[in-house]
This record gives structure tokens, C-alpha cells and sequence, in this order.
């Protein structure tokens, strides 16, 4: 599958959560202060460790979308982790680096990760867009416990 439309595809749908680069962060989907947790992702470096934001919301329409994420931004790239979930089934994950190489890991959780295969991801894609076309209300979720395990996977990997 081609590289080129898998960081194509991670990037519509997390730009549908409101995750972008400057200057629009924070201020569209699930990135505004509403669903900011108080929790943060701490990581640790060989050089010493940092603390990312975290944001959760939940669709305001059925099919219900779940989503948690977290923004990883260095000095030298934007970096988008998310984990979400359609109706609490199966839980997707992407990972999406906004640098030279756009760098893009689009999993699925079936008990272990796995590569979402391209059907997969055209399906999630367009049933995204119709949700998103009907107009998709965000309401802020602090029940994120599983979603918040698979995140820090999706992050390490």
C-alpha cells in the first residue's frame, strides 16, 4: 500500500478531529480547551522526559465516536497521536508526523496492532465523512481508561 495515501488518509481523518499544525491547533474539533483533560502523557528520553497534552470527546451523533489524543510537537516537526473508536467496537489508532517525510502509521486494535488494510481505511475514511457532512458535534468524555492504554502504544511505536 502506498506510502503516499496512507499519510493522505491519517491526515483527513485526524484533521477531522481538529488535529493540524498551527495556527488552527486549538481551535477546531476535540483541540480546543473544552476537551483538554487534566491528565498528560508523560514520556521519558534518554535525555530527560516531557509532558504532552491530552484531549477527549466524543461525538455528538450515532454511529458515537470516541476520540483520544495527544499532540507530540517538537521544535522540528508537528506530531499527531490518536486512538479512537466507532460505536466502542474496534479501536483505530494513527500516528502522523507533519515534517519533510510525512510519516504516517495507521493501525487497528484487535487485541494486538496491527496494519489497517487499505479497504479498512477507505471505509473508515468515507463513513468519517458522512458523519462529518451531517455536521459533527464534539462533547467532551472523561471515560478514556482503554483508549488511554492503546494511545501510549500508538505513541512508542
Amino acid at each position: 500500500m502506498s506510502k503516499i495515501l496512507t499519510r493522505e488518509l491519517a491526515r483527513h481523518v485526524i484533521g477531522k478531529f481538529g488535529l493540524v499544525p498551527p495556527p488552527n491547533l486549538g481551535k477546531l474539533g476535540i483541540t480546543t480547551r473544552d476537551f483538554l483533560l487534566d491528565r498528560r502523557l508523560k514520556i521519558e528520553y534518554d535525555d530527560g522526559s516531557a509532558e504532552f497534552p491530552i484531549w477527549c470527546g466524543v461525538s455528538g451523533c450515532q454511529p458515537s465516536i470516541t476520540v483520544l489524543a495527544t499532540d507530540l510537537t517538537s521544535d522540528n516537526y508537528h506530531e499527531f497521536c490518536t486512538v479512537f473508536t466507532v460505536d466502542k467496537q474496534v479501536i483505530h489508532g494513527i500516528k502522523h508526523i507533519f515534517s519533510d517525510s510525512d510519516d504516517a502509521l495507521f493501525m487497528i486494535w484487535n487485541g494486538e496492532w496491527k496494519p489497517t488494510g487499505l479497504r479498512q481505511k477507505l471505509l473508515l475514511t468515507a463513513g468519517l465523512e458522512q458523519i462529518t457532512d451531517l455536521g459533527l458535534g464534539w462533547i467532551p468524555e472523561n471515560n478514556y481508561e482503554i483508549l488511554y492504554d492503546r494511545l501510549v502504544e500508538i505513541v512508542e511505536m
